[in-house]
């Protein structure tokens, strides 16, 4: 193979160790900052709660993965928005407490609360009215997400066209105080 033939090979290959030194590196950085955290909560290395800290950061993967999450320029996209101001609408509907926000590489809104033609679902609303302060962010799209008692080991996320009401009234009675 000629010198320039070899050379055009070794460029490619280069850039990949490359890109592979880089992402050991970062992950490596990740890694130590996650040890970093962890002896800084001694409580956290408790191996029950470290396995339910591992659980719930599986199933928001799960959650994300399984519905997608928008960020507020893509809630502007899929809604056809034509503010200057991409964030806008997504800021909008959330501070009249429309949608709701959950912290996934960023903010991300997870994709369920909004129709086919990007409008926000009505439900989604009454929902976050329904529970007040109790649930928000993670908290209420896991409720989400799970297996429900009130509505027969289904999960609300499953209900949302077809039984709206039903979803709200689950909601409602999740953080009613119990009375013995």
């Amino acid at each position: 193979m000629g010198r320039r033939a070899a050379s055009a090979v070794e460029t490619p290959l280069r850039a990949n160790d490359e890109q592979a030194h880089t992402d050991r590196t970062c992950a490596a950085e990740r890694e130590e900052r996650l040890i970093r955290s962890l002896l800084r909560s001694p409580e956290v290395l408790k191996s029950s709660y470290a396995e339910q800290l591992l659980a719930s950061a599986r199933f928001r993967r799960e959650i994300m993965e399984e519905f997608g999450g928008l960020s507020s320029r893509q809630v502007a996209e899929v809604a056809h928005s034509t503010s200057g101001n991409p964030a806008a609408l997504a800021n909008s509907w959330k501070a009249a407490r429309k949608i709701f926000a959950v912290d996934f590489e960023g903010v991300r809104f997870p994709a369920f609360q909004f129709d086919e033609q990007g409008k926000t679902r009505e439900v989604i609303g009454r929902v976050i009215e329904a529970v007040g302060d109790v649930l928000s962010g993670w908290d209420l799209c896991l409720w989400f997400c799970s297996a429900n008692g009130y509505l027969d080991g289904a999960r609300p996320v499953d209900l949302l066209e077809d039984t709206p009401d039903e979803v709200v009234e689950a909601a409602r009675r999740s953080v009613e105080p119990v009375v013995f």
